[in-house]
């Protein structure tokens, strides 16, 4: 497990961060007044989602292997972080939706129905805590998995060459 150490923090700052975030769209309104824009403002979480992600796989390679680490490497990395983050998303989530804003569901539902016009069962299955607990799984794995092979192009680096001797041929 300790080889894992630095990808269980990173996973742990990013759970903290969508935590964060939550608060940061509950205040603003998007879990009621503005409920119909809220799916298009939690996109813009991609961007500290990227710099978090950035910086773990940064911290792997510069704190675990020693500065030098080819794409493999980091996409594993990015990946073991995504799987960390799917395996805290049903306590994250049972903290946005039970502690933060214990009324987003059953606003979210309300909304799709009389202005989406999305019929009541549809939108009960669709905005239930097992479904929103079933997607953030599935989107910490995927988009994480992205972000991690794209982020390990940028971060990857290659073994330095050795300095070769200058040729030792004799002059006649």
């Amino acid at each position: 497990m300790k080889k894992f150490t630095i990808e269980f923090t990173w996973a742990v700052i990013f759970t903290l961060a969508s935590l964060l975030w939550t608060v940061l769209e509950k205040s603003l309104g998007f879990h009621d007044a503005r409920i119909g824009s809220q799916m298009i403002f939690s996109w813009l979480f991609g961007v500290p989602a990227i710099v978090i992600y950035f910086f773990a796989l940064k911290d792997k390679r510069n704190n675990f292997f020693g500065g030098i680490a080819n794409w493999r490497q980091l996409f594993l990395s990015g990946v073991i972080v995504s799987v960390f983050v799917a395996l805290m998303s049903p306590l994250a989530q049972y903290i946005s939706n039970h502690v933060v804003s214990p009324d987003y569901i059953k606003n979210a539902i309300r909304y799709f129905v009389d202005v989406r016009k999305m019929s009541e069962e549809n939108a009960r299955m669709f905005f239930s805590f097992r479904s929103l607990v079933l997607q953030s799984i599935s989107n910490g794995i995927s988009i994480g998995v992205l972000l991690s092979a794209i982020l390990a192009l940028v971060l990857k680096t290659t073994q330095p060459q050795p300095e070769t001797p200058p040729s030792k041929t004799k002059k006649k």
